[in-house]
């Protein structure tokens, strides 16, 4: 009986992954804020990509991105019992997973090459962030705070880029939903690699 439970098994993971590709992926990640400067964050994660035709296939996965915003005007801050001004602004650091749900379009270049577009939703999971508050004082008055977002959120997302071989380079743009402090778009570079 186990052997045949180990063959099933065995079978649907050949017919699977006939079917299926996962990619994983890296990049870069950029705070889109127009109060404010974006300093250069990451992000790492796994795509599923599962077809329904040749040129079509639904994606989904778990990415986990770390954004960085630094905002120049002057911060009023409840701080041990007082009210404190930085009067250099903060640089905020936020991080969230991100489970993503698209459909993904592709068209043949070559035998080994293809241009991708991807369109969808995604939903989010706030993981942390700390604030440093900044004074014209210098670094010794900077704060670390803990950075405020709604623990979940979600938004929508568009991306592009070409697959060489099994090398995928892309960039993406995710477009959040108003979530406390975090930069309303994030854009993305992708490099990954498909399994």
């Amino acid at each position: 009986m186990k052997k045949y439970i180990f063959i099933i098994f065995l079978s649907m993971a050949a017919f699977t992954q006939a079917q299926v590709s996962c990619y994983l992926t890296g990049g870069s990640s950029h705070g889109i804020d127009l109060n404010a400067n974006s300093q250069p964050g990451f992000n790492l994660g796994a795509i599923v990509d599962l077809p329904f035709s040749k040129a079509w296939s639904f994606q989904t996965g778990l990415n986990f991105n770390s954004v960085s915003i630094d905002s120049n005007w002057e911060v009023l801050e409840y701080v041990v019992n007082k009210t404190v001004s930085f009067d250099g602004g903060k640089l905020s650091n936020f991080s969230f997973l991100e489970i993503p749900a698209v459909i993904s379009s592709n068209i043949k270049l070559s035998e080994k090459s293809k241009l991708k577009f991807n369109a969808g939703g995604y939903f989010s999971i706030f993981t942390g962030g700390s604030s440093l508050y900044r004074s014209s004082k210098g670094y010794s008055d900077y704060v670390l705070l803990p950075t405020y977002s709604y623990p979940v959120g979600g938004g929508i997302l568009f991306g592009t880029g070409i697959e060489i071989n099994k090398l995928y380079l892309g960039v993406e743009a995710n477009f959040n939903i108003p979530d406390g402090y975090k930069p309303n778009t994030v854009l993305k570079t992708k490099i990954g690699i498909r399994l």
